[in-house]
């Protein structure tokens, strides 16, 4: 490895370890406002979901830069793909997503939409007077590249939009991810800071995003080539959240057809237990999973093309 490679690589881990040591000390503004763009935390990626949202690196569909700028496996091609996450009732997410994946460099673009239904519209009497319609909507545009054989990092820039009623907020933000590949065999190491940015004002209150900081580690048991097993943690800080967020998760490969997952959540508020299963021939890709929820079961599909 060249000096300024190296140079680069220190400068880099630096400037990410700079970065978190800040948001993690950082205090509330006292003038602060309440957290919204709360849909950021929802999973957008099935196969991520059904993993109990660990297993960044297992996966390779484009969905998953919603979850980490480098979350991939680096298998080289385009990809497109969409899904629905059925989030409580009467609440809907949509996603699309599309990643071109090279030699050394990746790039790509999704969108994330939010239905959250009809609510009634009323005076102070308590008289109907019609209906309106929240919404959040995530536009991002996504760029990793490796910095040496065994370091990969990216970054997401995101416009994010949300509407209450009469009132709304437009954010930018930026997501930064650092993968490292470790000597162990089909062992990764992830790290990304999520939603770092502001917003604008909704009617004159501030609007808080909500930091992120996923750390995560992924490996595989492959005894032979019908059969293989991927166990990954993750350990995730939200800025607006009291205790640190573990994960676990596991998926089951067979044929590189059949993929069965499942994950467990400590410490979040409804969600812990969640499975799902994957169905790929050839270009084609199908995947769902189901999150237990203290409310009620919450569905995700997905369906995916290569080419």
């Amino acid at each position: 490895m060249s000096k300024e490679k190296k140079l680069r690589q220190k400068l880099t881990i630096m400037l990410i370890f700079i970065l978190v040591a800040g948001l993690l000390n950082a205090k509330v503004d006292s003038n602060a406002g309440e957290y919204g763009f709360q849909f950021l935390k929802i999973p957008v990626s099935p196969e991520l979901a059904g993993m109990g949202n660990a297993g960044d690196m297992l996966n390779n569909s484009p969905l998953a830069i919603f979850h980490s700028p480098v979350a991939f496996n680096w298998q080289r091609g385009a990809f497109v793909a969409a899904s629905q996450t059925n989030w409580f009732v009467g609440t809907n997410m949509y996603n699309l997503a599309y990643r071109n994946v090279g030699l050394t460099r990746s790039f790509g673009f999704g969108v994330v939409y939010m239905d959250h239904g009809t609510f009634d519209r009323r005076e102070e009497n308590g008289t109907l007077i019609g209906n309106y319609y929240p919404m959040d909507m995530r536009v991002t545009g996504n760029y990793a590249f490796r910095l040496t054989p065994n370091i990969n990092i990216g970054a997401n820039a995101n416009i994010l939009y949300e509407k209450i009623d009469t009132s709304s907020s437009l954010a930018f933000t930026a997501d930064l991810g650092y993968v490292f590949y470790t000597p162990i065999a089909n062992t990764t190491f992830d790290f990304s800071v999520k939603n770092i940015g502001g917003s604008t004002k909704m009617d004159e209150e501030n609007i808080d995003i909500p930091i992120i900081v996923d750390g995560g580690i992924s490996t595989g048991f492959i005894p032979n080539e019908i059969v293989g097993f991927y166990p990954s943690l993750k350990v995730s800080y939200m800025r607006d959240h009291d205790n640190l967020l573990p994960a676990l998760g596991l998926q089951m490969k067979l044929y590189d057809m059949l993929f069965i997952r499942a994950g467990y959540k400590f410490n979040y508020n409804e969600e812990n237990l969640s499975a799902g299963f994957g169905l790929h021939y050839r270009n084609v890709k199908f995947d769902y999973s189901f999150m237990n929820n203290e409310i009620e079961g919450l569905h995700l599909f997905g369906l995916g093309w290569e080419f």
